[in-house]
This record gives structure tokens, C-alpha cells and sequence, in this order.
């Protein structure tokens, strides 16, 4: 995912990129010291759900929009200015590639959830159906004894001095 710098005409250029369920395309303008970049991430990642094990895939969508300054002594002598909150992240480049890798990395790794899961539909207690029958739900059947009724049940079990 490396674009030439030296390459991309004054009006800007499109880019597509496609490798392992992975499309990345978009626009790369340059500006007088950088690049401006927007464009979209559609990627399919495997990984398994967090309930029950099972493999899953997980689509990612996601936007973005990134300013690229050159390296070196023009992008350096920058004023200070106040930053807003909205304002985007500049990322450097030095030499003649400016590579998306990074960017595309970020983008899918947030936009990951912290526990997948392979159906969204519940059963009475608030668990995912796909946990009936798991690994997880076989051992806790085996190696469990019965749930008490009460948290404060074990408290009776204490002696009194």
C-alpha cells in the first residue's frame, strides 16, 4: 500500500488497493508541503467469537481522512498553532513513498470489537445463544458445582467467635 510521491499529478489521483480481503481506495491531493488523503478501509478480519470459540469474520467499514507533511526542513518551520479537538492527525513522510500501512493498520484495530460475538440474539439470562453447548459451557457443567443461590449464602458457612 505505497504510493509514489514523485508520481501523483498536481490535480491529485485516485488509489485502489486490494490484498487479503482487504480493499483500501481513495483520493491523495498534494499540498504545497504534503499530502491530503481521504479515502475508505472495507476489510473482513478473522478472528473467533469471545462467547463460544467458534471462527467468525468481523466487517470493518471505515472512512478516513489523513494529512501527510513532508519531512524536513519546510514542514519543521510550521508556526505553532491552537489545536482543536476536531483537527486531524499529521502524519510524516520522508522520502518518496508515502505508505498507507500504517493508517490502515490503526483503522482496523479500533474499529475491532473487544468481544465479538457470532449472534447477537440472547437467551433468558443475557448470555448469546451460541454459548449453549460451547466449550466454555461443557466445562463449567463438568467442573462446577451447582451456582449458589445467593452471594451472601457463603457467609453462613463462617463461625461466629
Amino acid at each position: 500500500m505505497i504510493i509514489s510521491a514523485r508520481d501523483i499529478p498536481h490535480e491529485g489521483e485516485d488509489f485502489d488497493f486490494q490484498e487479503d480481503g482487504l480493499s483500501v481506495k481513495g483520493f491523495i491531493y498534494p499540498l504545497k508541503n504534503g499530502f491530503d488523503i481521504n479515502g475508505e478501509v472495507e476489510a473482513e478480519i478473522d478472528t473467533e467469537c469471545s462467547f463460544c470459540t467458534s471462527p467468525m469474520k468481523v466487517p470493518v467499514k471505515e472512512k478516513f481522512h489523513e494529512m501527510m507533511m513532508i519531512e524536513g526542513k519546510i514542514a519543521r518551520q510550521l508556526k505553532e498553532v491552537d489545536v482543536d479537538p476536531n483537527d486531524l492527525e499529521i502524519h510524516y513522510v520522508n522520502g518518496n513513498e508515502i505508505d498507507l500501512r500504517p493508517i490502515v493498520d490503526e483503522l482496523v484495530g479500533l474499529n475491532m470489537p473487544i468481544q465479538p460475538k457470532c449472534t447477537q440474539e440472547v437467551n433468558a439470562s443475557g448470555q448469546p445463544l451460541c454459548v449453549e453447548g460451547s466449550p466454555y459451557q461443557k466445562y463449567l457443567q463438568q467442573n462446577v458445582e451447582s451456582p449458589l443461590k445467593s452471594p451472601f449464602e457463603v457467609l453462613k458457612n463462617l463461625k461466629k467467635n
